[in-house]
């Protein structure tokens, strides 16, 4: 029996490189919604301590979120990251998931 055959539940079909790319751009597109999701959970996190009058504070990308796919913690914290910059905060990095995030601060000029 040549290499391969009869072992796997393959679909018989070759693969193929179009079938790679769309599989990459569908795992990209769910990432995407992730990451978003946790910016989302941090952003609310953001909005109550500063309506409690804070200035600033840490907050941690979550290892996981129920019901969601597994993700690249650093990953997803390097997008949270850019994300908090690109509106405005100042953000600095406490380890690979956590980061301290400022908003009243002023910006360069």
């Amino acid at each position: 029996m040549g290499m391969g055959m009869g072992m796997g539940a393959g679909t018989g079909m070759v693969v193929t490189a179009d079938e790679m790319r769309r599989l990459a751009a569908s795992h990209a597109r769910t990432w995407d919604r992730t990451y978003r999701i946790v910016l989302q959970f941090l952003s609310d996190t953001i909005r109550a301590k500063a309506m409690a009058g804070e200035n600033g504070c840490s907050v941690t990308v979550p290892p996981m979120i129920f019901g969601a796919p597994a993700y690249d913690v650093s990953a997803c914290a390097r997008f949270v990251r850019t994300q908090l910059e690109r509106r405005g905060f100042r953000v600095s990095p406490l380890d690979d998931d956590t980061m301290f995030v400022e908003w009243n601060h002023r910006p360069a000029q």
